[in-house]
């Protein structure tokens, strides 16, 4: 089994036509709209850095090792409460919330606590009536997508009992 390649550079059609502008022959002298193109050039180029995995393209190199993870099934960072394992030290950070039973985000409306801000903002959705999940069979909305989950199966006439 060989060892995967982590990341290759990858250059836009965009930047690399603007690479292969040639020197005026004459003079071997940029002329002023190559100044401006190689000028263009140096504040668009941007190193990425490609996952031969599955191609996706990030920004900075410490960025593809932390993806590369989800291939590998690297957790490095473990609760020594209840041994569960994450990818990234912040994920375990957030874990520790739970063990702690700080909840740390409050809804201002009703002073409701969450561990979880997404949470919170699927919450808050009760507050403001705004039900953005709709059912493609009888247009019944629904504020959070589990919800419309669950009402789907009515139609299907499947029972989970």
């Amino acid at each position: 089994m060989r060892d995967p390649e982590p990341c290759r550079m990858k250059h836009t059609e965009e930047q690399t036509d603007l690479m292969e502008k040639p020197h005026d022959v004459k003079t071997r002298e940029k002329t002023r709209s190559q100044t401006e193109r190689v000028s263009l050039l140096k504040r668009k180029v941007k190193k990425s850095f490609t996952c031969t995995q599955c191609g996706k393209s990030l920004k900075r190199k410490q960025s593809l090792e932390f993806h590369m993870r989800i291939h590998t099934g690297e957790k490095p960072f473990t609760c020594n409460q209840c041994e569960k394992c994450f990818r990234q030290k912040g994920n375990l950070k957030k874990h520790m919330n739970i063990h702690t039973g700080e909840k740390l985000h409050e809804c201002d409306q009703c002073g409701k606590t969450f561990f979880w801000a997404s949470v919170l903002k699927e919450h808050l959705k009760v507050h403001t009536k705004e039900k953005p999940h709709s059912c493609s069979l009888c247009g019944k909305s629904f504020s959070q997508l589990p919800n419309l989950k669950v009402h789907q199966k009515i139609h299907t006439g499947v029972r989970e009992y």
